[in-house]
């Protein structure tokens, strides 16, 4: 039993307890999307360079900032650092003539302020939400929703923070459609396997979004990619919400905080049975297809040797 279905198993009494929902069993763990589109180029890379991905660390905590990029480079990664929401804003939109005397001695290296400089877009983005200049947050919002960064809206984000999942949390997280919420305390070798997993399950689901694109169609490939992330970010956050609930409820907290935290436990776990209803009534359409495929394949060959 994989991960998320021991997690959905935990979630799944807590929603039939008050209403009656089914489903087909408990997910498997989503195979999981698309790789980064926005590998690093550089004018002439070799072929190892190539294959290399390419991560941004945003962290106003030079410690933690200098350890996580040290942790990345010691797997298959091209690392770049900043540290507040400024340094990046200038390299992005400035260029080599507005860099500053303060941010060049920052944690940025020349090549890699080349990078970032020309535009080329990052593989993945960690970022803290406790910067120094920016609620992490917001700087995420620029990310996606202004379009003088319109090439970072498909970048997937991972959030680092000490900060306890609350209800505003899976909000935010479902409006910036957050890879992944991982507490700072996940550094060193955990921290790059974390990453290293990211990375393994979207190239996964990447496979299978073809494949059911190559079968059935784009539209439903792309359906199936989303749902599977949907389901594995809220199976997630779900857990960390029972969790807080359960401590509230130790430290005798108001009835009506509890309340709140386990509605929304209920809705999500919900909403991860329909998902997951949906996911397989695609494989199902899928395997359908191509045993008609392949019957088909059979058929004609038949037809052509008699």
């Amino acid at each position: 039993m994989t991960e998320e279905e021991t997690k959905l198993d935990g979630l799944r009494p807590a929603v039939e307890a008050r209403k009656t929902v089914s489903a087909e069993g408990t997910p498997e763990e989503p195979a999981e999307a698309l790789v980064g589109e926005g590998a690093a180029k550089g004018e002439e890379p070799g072929e190892e360079e190539e294959l290399k991905r390419w991560v941004l660390i945003v962290d106003s905590t030079v410690k933690d900032l200098d350890e996580a990029i040290s942790a990345l480079r010691k797997g298959t990664y091209r690392v770049v650092g900043v540290e507040s929401a400024a340094e990046f804003f200038e390299v992005t939109k400035g260029g080599d003539e507005k860099r500053t005397e303060q941010s060049k001695t920052k944690a940025i290296a020349p090549d890699e302020y080349w990078m970032l400089a020309k535009g080329n877009t990052p593989d993945l983005v960690i970022c803290e939400l406790d910067l120094k200049d920016l609620d992490g947050w917001e700087f995420i919002m620029r990310l996606k929703f202004d379009n003088r960064y319109y090439e970072y809206q498909n970048v997937p984000v991972m959030v680092r923070t000490d900060e306890p999942v609350t209800v505003e949390t899976v909000k935010k997280v479902q409006a910036e459609s957050i890879m992944d919420y991982l507490p700072k305390s996940v550094k060193g070798a955990d921290l790059l396997a974390k990453v290293d997993k990211y990375f393994e399950m979207r190239e996964k689901l990447s496979a299978k979004k073809g494949e059911i694109a190559g079968c059935i169609s784009h539209v439903v490939g792309s359906e199936y990619e989303r749902i599977s992330l949907a389901i594995r970010i809220r199976l997630k956050y779900t857990a960390a919400l029972k969790a807080e609930a359960e401590k509230l409820k130790e430290a005798g907290a108001a009835a009506a905080e509890i309340k709140n935290l386990e509605d929304i436990v209920y809705l999500e776990t919900s909403n991860i049975i329909k998902y997951e209803r949906r996911r397989r009534e695609i494989k199902k359409l899928l395997k359908k297809k191509q045993v008609k495929d392949d019957d088909g394949g059979t058929a004609k060959a038949q037809v052509e040797t008699d």
